[in-house]
């Protein structure tokens, strides 16, 4: 068997219904070397009862399967990536699923950036259809870091596999008593660190959007998360120089920090002469978020 260079990561949640397309997908790959780490984020609806009947019935790959207590996704992938004993690591959510060729072509990709310095991963994309016929080469990508995927038209969503030792020293950074805080803010990190990626225009992992699609989960997480959103908008007004951007983000800013009740990270704002000035819309806005909260339950992504 091939060398395995690739741990899937899975935090999941009250997702049995979902969880075995996932595991299907996973027995398809034309390439059976690699881990499946599963972080069960205190499931109530048997997965863990189903994830054991899996193990019990020997796949060609290694499941690896930890229940913890409620505290959301981010938190969970923190404590799989120190679960993780392979070079690289890949983050597919338990409401997803992978192309067959997905580990096959993902493996070969990350073998060529193994002892590359300045190359923090691999990404293919995540659709609703796989491609037809896939024969992509590995030496056909674009370099680039997370701050340039809009220059190089590469602002879909995507799959990206990271070198494990990155996200280990990366981890998620959770504001306290919140759940979630954006998975951009460490890519972004890794890019002002002068990392980037090998982008391949391939489909290796298929997307489902659950409980009313992508606008009421990010409103459910922007409603139980506004600190972590407020660091996010934060690292934007320093990256994006532009006075539209540096405006709308401020501004969302504000709100976020009005949101979460503090004040004192409002004064840590990378333009304060700006939030200052924007206080009082800052201020609407957050009333005009508490009306659109109402709208919306809380899914877990």
């Amino acid at each position: 068997m091939p060398e395995k260079l690739i741990t899937v990561l899975t935090a999941t949640y009250n997702r049995a219904h979902l969880l075995p397309d996932l595991y299907r997908s996973l027995c398809r790959q034309t390439c059976q070397a690699f881990d499946w780490v599963i972080v069960d984020d205190g499931s109530t609806d048997g997965t863990e009862t189903l994830v054991h009947q899996w193990s019990a019935s020997s796949p060609s790959f290694s499941i690896h399967y930890i229940r913890k207590n409620h505290e959301g996704k981010n938190l969970a992938i923190n404590h799989a990536v120190r679960l993780a004993s392979t070079p690289f690591s890949m983050i597919v959510d338990s409401d997803d699923y992978l192309t067959d060729y997905a580990i096959a072509f993902l493996s070969a990709a990350a073998a060529g950036i193994m002892d590359t310095p300045g190359i923090a991963g691999v990404a293919g994309k995540r659709g609703e259809q796989p491609d037809d016929l896939p024969n992509l080469s590995v030496d056909s990508f674009i370099l680039a870091n997370n701050l340039e995927r809009r220059r190089y038209h590469l602002e879909k969503d995507a799959n990206e596999v990271y070198k494990t030792g990155l996200l280990r020293s990366h981890p998620f950074d959770v504001w306290p008593g919140e759940t979630f805080v954006p998975e951009e803010i460490v890519w972004n990190d890794l890019a002002l660190e002068g990392y980037s990626l090998r982008w391949y225009d391939l489909t290796t992992c298929i997307v489902r959007y659950q409980d009313g699609g992508l606008t009421r989960g990010a409103w459910a997480l922007l409603k139980n998360n506004p600190m972590g959103y407020a660091k996010m908008y934060n690292q934007r007004i320093a990256l994006h120089p532009s006075l539209p951007s540096r405006f709308r983000n401020t501004l969302l800013f504000v709100s976020c920090c009005l949101l979460g009740n503090n004040p004192q990270y409002f004064f840590q704002c990378n333009n304060r002469m700006l939030a200052l000035l924007l206080f009082i819309p800052g201020w609407l806005l957050s009333l005009r978020r508490k009306c659109q909260f109402a709208k919306y339950s809380n899914p877990y992504r």
